[in-house]
């Protein structure tokens, strides 16, 4: 949302909650925040005054979709993980005045097997750049998101966070120092909990922060969602590849893995020989089951020994994947925000003639 919303000239409000907060709470391309459940039309209806919007923009989350067209505004819907899930036939896709799907492995050919009202345009990587100039590199970042979702709560039914410290901690990385673990409020409380984490600066930082921290970084380690490996793509930093925390970065570590990004080895099939691969075909909320079930399978010293040992080769062998990740950054062309900015701008344009 936020790379489409620097490109908008136009006052903006955020419906937020939980980590989306943390983000859009602090960010320069957000006017105003609403703290409402989001995925509840009940609380977004009594939330917002209808009359004070112009239209909607919806990134992935269909929930309040049909409100929107109720209350009579206009909307524009991004779908970033075209390619996963069973169905995408929703509603949105005829409500919608424009849609736009952010371009991956399987997106093109999925739009051709659908049909829709209007075409969806496909647009590159929904990211940011960074404002500040690199200047020297230094330390390695390690990024773990907000490592929270409506299935997924830190602390309560996750313990990936605290794991990620075990895992940096083999005795076998030496990563550049210094090291920053960057994620979200929630996921950084449950880090500290780990005897070692003071070996670590554990922060949550506002989106531009990351960024520029991101390009004045010697190493990024990351988990494998699409947006975090895109900017480590974009900033062209060496980066390694976490294991996944949940069901969409299972199914992305798997694409990662067959376009030669990272070597196999480090998703959750792969180190959990109990992991119920017929889940992967599953619902979100299934898969996401089963990804909190195995990560608790394999909290132990022997995994972490394992991914210890994957990500210091990954270090060690990073010239076997430059190739792969060039040719994948071009695959996925420019940044997609400037272009799904334009179509709203011609679109309002086009009411006007």
């Amino acid at each position: 949302m936020l790379a489409v919303l620097e490109h908008v000239d136009a006052i903006s409000t955020a419906l937020v909650r939980d980590v989306t907060a943390e983000l859009l709470d602090r960010d320069r391309a957000v006017d105003h925040v609403v703290h409402v459940d989001n995925k509840s039309p009940v609380a977004v209806r009594d939330a917002i005054d209808p009359a004070h919007f112009d239209a909607a923009l919806v990134v992935s989350n269909q929930s309040n979709v049909e409100l929107y067209a109720e209350l009579g505004l206009p909307i524009f819907f991004v779908d970033v993980l075209y390619w996963c899930g069973a169905r995408k036939d929703q509603p949105v896709w005829n409500l919608a005045e424009r849609t736009f799907v952010q371009r991956f492995p399987g997106v093109a050919e999925r739009l051709q097997s659908h049909e829709y009202r209007e075409e969806p345009i496909q647009v590159g990587p929904l990211i940011r750049t960074a404002a500040v100039h690199r200047g020297e590199q230094r330390g390695t970042l390690i990024q773990i998101g907000g490592a929270r979702s409506r299935w997924v709560r830190p602390g309560e039914n996750s313990a990936f966070p605290r794991m990620v410290i075990d895992w940096i901690s083999h005795h076998d990385i030496d990563w550049p120092k210094p090291w920053t673990l960057a994620g979200g409020r929630e996921a950084g409380e449950v880090a500290r909990q780990h005897p070692l984490a003071d070996q670590v600066d554990i922060v949550s930082y506002p989106y531009d922060e990351f960024l520029s921290r991101l390009n004045q970084s010697e190493l990024y380690v990351t988990t494998p969602g699409q947006g975090a490996i895109f900017e480590g793509l974009r900033a062209d930093v060496d980066m390694l590849v976490l294991p996944p925390q949940n069901a969409t970065q299972v199914l992305q570590l798997r694409t990662y893995e067959r376009e030669g990004l990272v070597a196999p080895g480090l998703n959750l099939p792969a180190l959990d020989p109990a992991f119920d691969t017929s889940l992967l075909d599953c619902t979100e909320d299934q898969l996401t089951s089963e990804v909190l079930r195995s990560l608790r399978r394999i909290d132990s010293q022997e995994v972490a020994d394992i991914v210890g040992r994957h990500l210091q080769r990954q270090h060690k062998e990073l010239d076997k994947v430059r190739l792969a990740r060039r040719e994948f950054t071009e695959f996925l062309g420019p940044r997609g925000g400037p272009v799904v900015a334009e179509a709203l701008s011609r679109w309002w344009g086009e009411q006007w003639m």
